[in-house]
Formats: structure tokens, sequence, C-alpha cells
């Protein structure tokens, strides 16, 4: 009978501790996610049109780059095709035929910080028309 108690006792106090454990990890989380805005940006493009250029997430913010495209008029010499890399991933990438390959690092998520933000047209004969990224931006809630 002692030993049923003790038993009973044990499981309790095993039962308090894994509560008050889960507890102490859900308490530091980071914080939830809590829908901001939508992120759309446009850059137009010519040929052998290059840009080096930095985007910024602000504090207490994280993006979710859900797609990217780099539209391109046709051609035949591919290889020097437009492309487009957010944070050293290449992101778009087009070949002829105004096809473009969805190099696929999506979702792309980005806490705040600054990234770099690399795109070229091409040497198409008319070259690319446009680089552009969309997503979506989250407040961080504690």
């Amino acid at each position: 009978m002692v030993s049923n108690l003790k038993f009973k006792q044990m499981k309790k106090t095993i039962f308090i501790l894994a509560i008050l454990f889960l507890s102490f990890f859900s308490a530091s989380a980071q914080g939830n996610l809590e829908f901001n805005r939508v992120i759309k940006e446009n850059y137009p493009l010519s040929q052998g049109t290059n840009g080096n250029e930095t985007i910024s997430v602000p504090e207490g913010k994280v993006w979710k780059i859900t797609s990217a495209t780099i539209g391109a008029p046709s051609s035949t010499n591919t290889s020097l095709a437009p492309f487009a890399r957010i944070d050293g991933h290449l992101v778009a990438y087009a070949t002829d035929s105004r096809i473009n390959l969805h190099i696929s690092p999506f979702p792309l998520w980005l806490p705040a910080g600054t990234y770099s933000l690399i795109y070229y047209g091409g040497f198409y004969d008319d070259g690319a028309k446009a680089f552009s990224y969309s997503g979506i931006e989250f407040n961080i809630v504690p």
C-alpha cells in the first residue's frame, strides 16, 4: 500500500515538472508572427542592365519571399541569360522563349537585417523587361 502511494506521488511530481518544463520553453519563444503587408517590388531592366543593391528588413519584422520572376524576350543566346539573386540565393533565371525557370528557394525567409540583391538583364536582343519579387511582411509579436 505504501509503495502504491509513493508511485502515485512520483507520477504527480513528474507531471508537474513536465508542465513547468514545457511552460518555461514556451515562455522563451521568439514571438508570434502577425501579418503586416504584402511586399511587391519591381525593377525595370534592359539589355545589359545589372544591379547590385540592398534590401532591408526592418527591426521587429520578418519577410517571407514567396516568388520572383525575370521576364525575357525570346532569343537563342542562353549563355548571357537574365538572372536574379537575393542574399546569394538564385531566385529567378530566364531562358529563351520567355521561359522563367523557378530555381525555388521559396519560401525564402529573411529576418531583420540587410541583404544583397543582384540582378542582370542579359544580352538578349532587347534584354529582359523586368525583375520582380513578392512576399509577405510579418510583425514579430512577443
